[in-house]
């Protein structure tokens, strides 16, 4: 399965960019919204899983219009990193781990999305999901599709085997990455690597449209840059040399936040 290979649905907002796999249909939900949110839609045999539901409260609504249209029932949300959304689809339980509870309830997660509503207004559903259903494992079967739970620093991956493709809360080949210290950094290296070695079709995140090994190995080299960058002397002179390196990149916030993270 190639990153192109799907067809499009526009939406009055956003789009759903289908990719049909032997037993699985995966759509992927642009939001178009101001944090470029993606939100992932698997259904097999008339059952839906939707991971990472939108933040937004037009998108929440656009795309409840469009799931209830589906001939097929949206049977669970899976809540790593984005939390929100206690009125979407109402009926569906909400399966999670309790490390992303944590995280997006009481954490570093809620004070984000707290951040967010100051920032966005009305126009950001702040609301808190409750957990129905913990995972307490590494393998689960939701909506019947079979995956595998990686735990993270603050959440979660995903593994989906039977169309073999990973699940990261956040890749982006042009986009600056998040990194909390020479530790993470290190553990972001190691995992991309693996990504590599397993040989994935895809690669899915929340923040980017889904990607390929090729992209995986450009965030490989990325990082290895970033690594040497960490060797300056002061915060200004780490940005300085990674813009250098990467001027046509997006997500300069992310840049300052790594930058805060090396560096204090």
């Amino acid at each position: 399965m190639k990153k192109t290979d799907f067809t499009t649905t526009k939406l009055e907002k956003g789009e759903i960019n289908h990719y049909q796999f032997k037993r699985i249909d995966l759509r992927v939900y642009k939001t178009n919204d101001a944090m470029s949110d993606i939100t992932l839609i698997l259904e097999k045999e008339k059952r839906i899983l939707v991971i990472e539901p939108p933040c937004f409260v037009d998108n929440l609504a656009e795309l409840e219009n469009y799931l209830r249209g589906l001939d097929a029932k949206v049977e669970g949300l899976l809540l790593a990193y984005h939390m929100v959304g206690v009125n979407f689809i109402k009926e569906a339980k909400r399966y999670s781990t309790r490390n992303a509870e944590e995280f997006g309830a009481r954490g570093q997660g809620k004070a984000m999305v707290e951040n967010f509503a100051k920032t966005f207004g009305s126009a950001f559903d702040p609301s808190i999901n409750q957990v129905t259903d913990y995972i307490d494992g590494t393998n689960v079967s939701i909506a019947g599709i079979k995956i595998n739970i990686e735990e993270t620093r603050e959440a979660f991956d995903i593994e989906i085997p039977e169309i073999n493709v990973k699940y990261l809360h956040l890749l982006g080949h042009d986009v600056h990455s998040i990194i909390f210290s020479k530790g993470h950094l290190d553990a972001e290296l190691k995992k991309l690597s693996e990504c590599i070695k397993k040989g994935y079709d895809l690669m899915l995140s929340s923040h980017y449209p889904p990607e390929d090994l090729a992209d995986v190995q450009m965030k490989i080299d990325y990082l290895k840059k970033l690594k040497s960058a960490a060797a300056a002397k002061t915060r200004e002179e780490f940005i300085q040399v990674m813009k250098k390196g990467f001027p046509q990149y997006g997500g300069e916030h992310y840049l300052e936040m790594t930058a805060r993270g090396l560096f204090g």
